[in-house]
């Protein structure tokens, strides 16, 4: 099957869905825009005018990359999450919790604004605290189990 994924080079978002083709040994089209002047056929394709975006072979279009992630590890058996219920709904909110993050990561790179620069910083500190909360909480759960 060959899809085509549409993105920017430089999107950890889509260099997630490029490590995941290239895991699973799929072949794809890589379609690069440019984000600060993203085209109109682009902007139809995506709701939320985000990347990355994948065409399947048939023309269905999916959107958000951790959508995509999960939709590309059940398509290719790929077993990247647990098989436990509860391990794989924390590995997801350890994924979600990830995408936070970067989000704020990158928001704090495009701007020129000094004082919103340190708003995101001091953003990225707090995340930072509340994952080593979180990782602390889940092992101490698992040595219990």
């Amino acid at each position: 099957m060959t899809m085509t994924l549409i993105g920017s080079t430089v999107c950890p978002f889509v260099n997630r869905i490029q490590i995941l083709l290239e895991y699973f040994n799929e072949s794809y089209f890589f379609k690069a825009i440019d984000l600060s002047d993203k085209p109109t056929w682009f902007l139809k394709l995506s709701p939320h005018g985000k990347v990355p975006i994948l065409v399947l072979e048939d023309q269905t279009v999916l959107y958000e990359s951790g959508i995509i992630s999960e939709y590309l590890n059940e398509q290719f058996q790929g077993g990247l999450l647990p098989q436990d219920p509860l391990k794989k709904a924390q590995a997801r909110l350890l994924s979600a919790f990830g995408e936070t993050f970067m989000g704020t990561f990158i928001q704090s790179l495009l701007t020129a604004d000094a004082t919103l620069f340190e708003t995101y910083q001091s953003k990225l500190h707090a995340l930072c605290s509340r994952w080593e909360e979180y990782l602390a909480y889940y092992k101490r759960q698992d040595k219990e189990r």
